[in-house]
């Protein structure tokens, strides 16, 4: 989406769900739909149950910030906020991406930054943790760092931090792949660059009604609501 190009009288729509704690906001909103309408153009934004993110043609829209950090074999363990804890078996948090990896598997750094913490933190084993901007990236249950890697060291995208372990509570070989934007946990999934992928058949068919639909809806807002008085319009149930 052309953010750059934002000229005076052009809309952004955005239709998202949050989550709620005692009435107040938990965690990152999930964007569902996004619209920006220029003066010459409209450009859509739409989720999949996939995860993913695709334009009104059902065409994958790229654009990701971070590198999968690990070669793995699955996701053992998916972000959540009540997991049930392998170890503890408890219910918890799990505010991050768990990679099953066979032990001793290169760790890449998912991104550029400077290291803000290596060491030992208790149910983290060895972990590293990754400083870009307002990001914090974190990399656990390691099994050894990086030689010559310390606290402050610049890091490349795709260099070289460390191998799979099964430091701290875990109960196999993985990475423990969190990120954090702003101390807030979000899914690394999010943000992670993948192969495109395309939607065929039944479920191109499905994807596109449902985008039609919502921007049908989004189109009808623009025409009923003025704008030009309120910039700003908040609307609930869409």
């Amino acid at each position: 989406m052309p953010f750059k190009r934002l000229a005076k009288n052009d809309k952004i729509a955005i239709v998202y769900t949050r989550d709620y704690r005692v009435g107040q906001a938990f965690g990152q909103p999930t964007i569902k739909i996004a619209m920006i309408s220029s003066r010459l153009h409209q450009y859509y934004l739409f989720s999949h149950s996939n995860g993913r993110y695709y334009d009104s043609k059902a065409q994958e829209v790229a654009g990701f910030l971070l590198e999968t950090p690990v070669k793995y074999t699955r996701i053992s363990s998916p972000f959540s906020y009540g997991r049930f804890h392998p170890v503890l078996k408890v219910k918890r948090p799990h505010y991050g991406v768990d990679y099953a990896a066979k032990h001793g598997s290169l760790i890449h750094s998912a991104s550029e930054g400077r290291v803000g913490f290596i060491g030992v933190k208790a149910g983290y084993g060895k972990v590293v943790e990754i400083h870009l901007n307002e990001l914090r990236l974190v990399y656990a249950h390691m099994s050894v760092f990086a030689k010559g890697l310390k606290k402050g060291s610049f890091v490349r995208k795709g260099q070289i931090i460390g191998r799979v372990g099964s430091t701290g509570l875990s109960t196999g070989p993985h990475l423990h792949f969190g990120v954090y934007k702003n101390s807030r946990p979000i899914n690394p999934l999010g943000y992670i660059r993948t192969a495109k992928s395309k939607l065929y058949g039944k479920q191109r068919e499905v994807f596109l009604e449902k985008a039609q639909h919502s921007k049908q809806k989004l189109e009808e807002l623009f025409k009923t609501h003025s704008f030009e008085t309120n910039p700003f319009y908040l609307l609930e149930g869409f």
